[in-house]
Parts: C-alpha cells; structure tokens; sequence
C-alpha cells in the first residue's frame, strides 16, 4: 500500500492496537511455563527459572509441580521482606511418567478473578507485605506460679 495507509493486517497487528487485560495469575503463569516446558523439552532437558515468594508462613507457597518435570533444585535468596527461589527441573522420559498424576493434573482447576486473587504475592508485595492485625479476643488469666520446696 501507500504511504500511510494501512496494510490489510489483523487487527492485533495493527499500530493502534491495545491488546484486551485479562486477569492472568502468577499460578496460572508457572502452570503454563511447566507445562511448555514438559511439551518442549527433550528427554532429560532441564528448565530453570526465578520464583518470587513472600517471607510469610501465611502465604508459603508450594514448589510448583509437573508429571512430567523432576525437582532437581531449589535454591532461596532472602531479601527483605521477600525472596525468590531458583527452581530446576529436569524433563522425565514418556515411560517413567505416572499416568494418574497427569490425569489429576488435567482434571485440576485454577480459581480467581482479579490480579490479587490471582497472584498472593503480588498483593502481598504491593501491599508492603503487612501482617494482619492480631484479631482481640478474651483470655484467661493464667494461675499464679506457686513454688514447691525442694525436697529435703
């Protein structure tokens, strides 16, 4: 064409085009890397990457897992007040495979709407990885401590 019209492209190809958000959770992401991954790399290959986790028990999150992928490493790097892991996994031949846990990991869902719901850690970190107010509730006061002699 000429200068300034615009080529018969689809649309997402075309100069103005704003791709559409959709909430994209970070599980969802790492689903998708081992699941790439498992598809993609030759018997015994391996794949690495960086996890980001939040320094809190409360959001411990599991090593994520594939049947198809071996956990050969996991090595954290403490920051703050969040870490990141270095995760490595190595590709398992089609034989050694367990069939079971690959049905079970095509029957799994993964739930959440927006980004927060999605993705713990981002809100965790955008929310400056505050703890929860401890909640008040009634105690009981504990008995007065009592010595006892020793015996004689």
């Amino acid at each position: 064409g000429k200068k300034g019209e615009k080529a018969d492209e689809g649309t997402n190809r075309q100069a103005d085009f704003i791709p559409p958000r959709k909430p994209y959770g970070f599980l969802a992401m790492l689903d998708d890397i081992l699941q790439f991954a498992a598809q993609t790399l030759v018997d015994n290959g391996r794949v690495a990457f960086w996890m980001p986790t939040a320094n809190d028990e409360e959001q411990e999150m599991p090593v994520p897992s594939h049947p198809y992928l071996e956990t050969l490493s996991v090595s954290t790097q403490v920051f703050n007040k969040w870490s990141r892991r270095l995760i490595c996994y190595r590709r398992i031949p089609d034989k050694d495979v367990d069939s079971a846990a690959v049905k079970a990991r095509e029957e799994r869902k993964l739930v959440g709407k927006t980004a927060d719901e999605l993705n713990p850690f981002r809100k965790a970190y955008f929310e400056g990885f505050q703890t929860p107010p401890a909640t008040t509730g009634t105690s009981t006061p504990a008995a007065p401590a009592t010595e006892t002699p020793p015996p004689n």
